[in-house]
């Protein structure tokens, strides 16, 4: 399961924020999934995602927008992407909310965006804010 820790962090209060709180849904789910309770936290996980992409994109593309992040656009790609791949878990998990599967993988699906999404790509944004002296 995913840690928060000084690795993830990006030095953005907010952007810290959502993505301790994303990284806490996500250990929630892997838990509820070795107590034989996922599907159950999984219903609640969905809609958070949902809001979740909502506004933390929206604060991040503001971030990077004001800032004048010079890669702003391939992330806003990435962000798209996530919501696409979200809307097709989530035709998935409404077809067959109570297979083990389907909340296995959304719970890869999730580990897998964090790590290469925040790691990779977010840690830019800041090294980018860090260089120009804004955070």
């Amino acid at each position: 399961m995913p840690e928060w820790g000084t690795l993830m962090e990006t030095g953005i209060p907010l952007v810290d924020a959502q993505h301790r709180e994303l990284v806490e849904r996500i250990n929630e789910l892997g838990l509820s999934m070795r107590r034989g309770r996922g599907g159950e936290v999984l219903i609640d996980l969905m809609v958070y995602l949902r809001r979740y992409a909502n506004q933390h994109f929206e604060t991040e593309e503001r971030i990077m927008v004001e800032s004048g992040y010079p890669s702003t656009e391939e992330h806003r790609v990435l962000h798209r992407a996530f919501r696409e791949d979200l809307a097709c878990h989530f035709e998935v998990f409404a077809s067959s909310p109570a297979e083990r599967s389907t909340t296995l993988n959304i719970h890869k699906w999730l580990m897998k965006w964090l790590q290469n999404h925040v790691l990779y790509v977010d840690l830019k944004l800041a090294d980018h804010m860090r260089d120009r002296g804004l955070i």
